[in-house]
């Protein structure tokens, strides 16, 4: 697999990493499902199966992420404190966070496979609230 280091850091962003010991927050609105979660692969299925591609890779997981402050430096490079299980919402129980914050970085170093080599690569934010 060809390695290719790509770091997304994000103000309305994204964060992946490795299994950790993660749990969603206590919450209000919890289903039989909260607890089945998987942090290593939430929701896997494609989210547009009427238009699904044949190659397309999920970034969902576990994702690095810390506050930001106004007119703070991207992190570029940096390891962030905190983890954020993606897709959630930040305020969502599922996410790990739970709570409402203004500003936020997201940060996911991901391998993208050889077979990709010459191709384009798309990356699509979805939701993204900023």
């Amino acid at each position: 697999m060809h390695t290719a280091r790509i770091a997304t850091v994000c103000l309305f962003g994204l964060l992946g990493g490795t299994a950790t010991a993660w749990q969603p927050v206590p919450g209000n609105l919890t289903t039989p499902w909260t607890s089945r979660v998987n942090p290593t692969n939430p929701l896997p299925e494609y989210p547009r199966p009427q238009m699904m591609r044949a190659d397309w890779i999920s970034l969902n997981g576990l994702w690095q992420f810390a506050e930001a402050a106004q007119a703070e430096a991207p992190p570029v490079g940096r390891n962030l404190e905190g983890e954020i299980l993606v897709p959630f919402p930040v305020e969502s129980a599922l996410s790990g966070i739970g709570r409402h914050i203004e500003r936020v970085w997201y940060r996911r170093i991901f391998q993208v496979p050889a077979g990709y080599q010459g191709k384009r690569i798309l990356l699509h934010f979805g939701a993204v609230d900023w």
